[in-house]
């Protein structure tokens, strides 16, 4: 610990934001007040009020206070980022499954709600897809020329930004037309758009035997 010498001759601990910079007791109060309103309410009671006013103890407090704040805002900013939720959960679990719905009923109009108009797919064939259009005829084309019962079991929803989540899971095609049962990984790029979530982009992947 070091000390330095102040304006009477006197030495005192040295601190990491001098007193010597406040002008009057009274800006102490006002830069005080400050930061108080910084500080969550809870930490609030914590402090002794008095004590933070005296001018000899004050350098201590701003850091003390200062430390408080900081995470007091960092506690903000982690839960402005943990912006999803369970409804948020079950919405896009939803969506997956009204997509295989869409596909069985042969219904367009309600796959192409359930679309972006940019969206693509990338389907086993290699053959990219791009744009509601193409996807939507691919998709139903695809169903039609196969058929067999469809399901896709949701093993991961991991969220992206804001606005955007990736949903990984497995893709099961039995009872095929051509009697072959396939198996494959799929991932879906869903966005949230004016409060309802869309798909964005499919990706479907044979893996290795």
């Amino acid at each position: 610990m070091s000390y330095v010498r102040n304006s009477a001759g006197m030495y005192q601990r040295k601190t990491w934001i001098s007193t010597d910079n406040f002008p009057s007791k009274h800006f102490h109060r006002l830069y005080y007040s400050f930061l108080l309103m910084l500080i969550p309410r809870y930490y609030r009671g914590k402090l002794n009020v008095n004590e933070c006013f005296d001018i000899e103890k004050l350098s201590m407090k701003i850091q003390f206070i200062l430390l408080l704040a900081f995470l007091g805002m960092a506690n903000l900013a982690y839960a402005q980022d943990s912006e999803f939720s369970d409804a948020d959960e079950i919405a896009i679990r939803m969506l997956i499954a009204q997509y295989l719905e869409t596909r069985i009923q042969n219904d367009e109009e309600a796959l192409r709600s359930l679309l972006t108009e940019d969206v693509d797919q990338l389907p086993t064939s290699g053959n990219l897809r791009s744009g509601i259009d193409e996807v939507a005829a691919g998709v139903l084309a695809n169903t039609a020329n196969t058929g067999g019962d469809r399901s896709i079991t949701i093993q991961r929803i991991r969220y992206i930004g804001s606005s955007v989540a990736i949903v990984d899971g497995l893709y099961d095609i039995v009872n095929r037309l051509d009697g072959i049962d396939r198996h494959y990984l799929t991932s879906f790029t869903v966005t949230r758009e004016t409060n309802r979530w869309k798909i964005t982009a499919i990706r479907n992947m044979q893996p290795s035997q």
